[in-house]
């Protein structure tokens, strides 16, 4: 009798044992898996330049995050249209992230009526599921000048007139940019008001401005 009992022990530890392998396998294969992060909304961010003139075609950078895939653009007024001419990656300058200047960007021909009355125009890019907007500055074409270098000293300071828009690169580090009004005062310019507005345009400028 007693080996009979021990006959029967024997025989019930493999099969306890198999149950427990495959339990803990059972366990392992339904753990769930980390689903990937969700991609980032739709957004405009700035746009290059942020200036533009009546009466002309410009080619206007739109930088943002996932502006590859927008589909359409539009303009808030019927007399300024835009034409998608390309879209891609937008390759971040040192020490820039993708949520300060945007990895993506859409190439956009912004065509501006001379009889287009309004200071500034927005354009609506739409994905097939999202919406972002971004603000053009719309000024006289007369007013807008283009940078010309070398202008990094008084020697070479750029002449302007009152009233003057420029449109200008920050090309490295430490760039310096020196423009130069030669101008009599009269009543009506006495006083001149100077203003940066290139931030609250969309630009990523951090300016510094000093007169002499």
């Amino acid at each position: 009798m007693r080996e009979a009992g021990s006959i029967n022990c024997m025989r019930r530890s493999p099969l306890t044992l198999c149950l427990f392998v495959l339990t803990v396998t059972s366990t392992i294969a339904e753990e769930p898996k980390e689903s990937p992060p969700p991609p980032p909304p739709l957004e405009a961010q700035l746009a290059i330049p942020f200036t533009i003139a009546r009466g002309k075609t410009t080619r206007v950078i739109v930088r943002g995050r996932t502006l590859d895939q927008i589909t359409s653009v539009e303009a808030s007024s019927a007399a300024v249209t835009a034409t998608i001419i390309e879209k891609g990656e937008a390759k971040l300058p040192e020490g820039w992230k993708a949520e300060q200047l945007g990895d993506r960007q859409v190439t956009i021909d912004v065509a501006v009526a001379e009889a287009f009355a309004a200071d500034t125009v927005k354009l609506n890019l739409r994905s097939d599921s999202e919406a972002t907007d971004i603000d053009l500055a719309i000024v006289p074409s007369e007013v807008l000048v283009d940078e010309k270098e070398p202008n990094r000293g008084f020697k070479d300071a750029q002449p302007l007139k009152l009233g003057s828009t420029v449109l200008g690169t920050i090309g490295s580090n430490k760039d310096v940019d020196v423009y130069r009004i030669d101008q009599a005062p009269t009543p009506s310019t006495a006083r001149i008001h100077i203003d940066i507005i290139a931030r609250r345009c969309g630009s990523a400028l951090d300016p510094v401005l000093t007169v002499y």
